[in-house]
């Protein structure tokens, strides 16, 4: 059986996504839980790339640093920045905002119950922002945050052996909870993801440097300038500088993202004296 979510009438993986991530939700949270090197940050990167996929969301963010992903991310950790980032994104509409907070079971562990509660109802502000979230974590997560008053459910992995296999608890109409078992789970490899490595978040705000929303067409904006604003001397063409400038402009002030070429090319200017400074 390949790729299918057995229920009472056998499901595609994507209609499972569809089902999970409906944009009839303003806001969903999912969790995935499992034992060391089961694969849970593999599946939740799974669900993230296959959103963006059907379209379901365009802006999406990690506390997992340097991933190349086949889409643009932030890399976010803390919940100030967080905070900020849904807000401007929402500033004229609903635009949901996919995040994936990885390694919860060390930043939300069961031993600091007092520090949790704050952190969630804190958390729980930014859902009207339109944020949604993938928290992934041993079972150690505290029951607090990981609870049907926080989250849509979960999905429970089976182990190392087993990576590709998982149980879905559905907590939406809790106290029923149904359960959905998953198949076939693919393995993504994913470059700059080192599953050893450490994943944080932070009530406040870090190095504003870090999580200052870094993309690569950021990355080449910046090679141009520290290159006496010079495309010949960077070894950037013209058109593509220019491409990524309405890029990085559309990534920055969604509002502008109904406006034409024209009004983009018009505020180059501006938005290149920011990302400068």
């Amino acid at each position: 059986m390949t790729q299918q979510m057995m229920t009472q009438k056998t499901k595609t993986h994507e209609d499972m996504i569809k089902f999970l991530f409906s944009k009839r939700y303003h806001s969903v949270f999912l969790g995935i839980l499992g034992p060391n090197q089961s694969g849970k940050t593999v599946t939740a990167l799974y669900l993230m790339s296959e959103c963006h996929r059907l379209g379901l969301y365009k802006h999406f963010g990690a506390n997992i640093p340097d991933l190349k992903l086949p889409f643009q991310y932030d890399f976010i950790e803390d919940l100030e920045t967080l905070k900020e980032r849904c807000s401007t994104l929402n500033a004229n509409g609903v635009n949901r905002y996919l995040y994936l907070a990885d390694e919860m079971g060390d930043w939300a562990p069961q031993d600091q119950p007092w520090l949790n509660v704050k952190f969630v109802r804190e958390l729980q502000k930014v859902r009207k922002y339109g944020l949604s979230m993938i928290g992934c974590g041993i079972a150690r997560i505290d029951k607090r945050i990981l609870s049907p008053s926080y989250f849509n459910g979960y999905f429970e992995k089976m182990g190392k052996k087993n990576p590709d296999r998982a149980i879905y608890y559905d907590w939406v109409n809790y106290p029923s909870v149904r359960k959905y078992k998953v198949y076939d789970l693919p393995n993504l490899v994913i470059d700059g993801f080192d599953t050893y490595s450490k994943s944080d978040f932070f009530m406040q705000k870090q190095n504003t440097e870090l999580n200052s929303f870094i993309t690569p067409e950021l990355m080449l904006i910046r090679r141009y300038f520290e290159s006496d604003y010079n495309c010949t001397k960077a070894g950037i063409p013209t058109n593509e500088l220019r491409r990524a400038w309405i890029k990085q402009i559309k990534h920055d002030h969604p509002e502008l993202e109904r406006k034409t070429t024209q009004e983009y090319k018009e505020n180059s200017i501006a938005t290149s004296q920011q990302i400068a400074s």
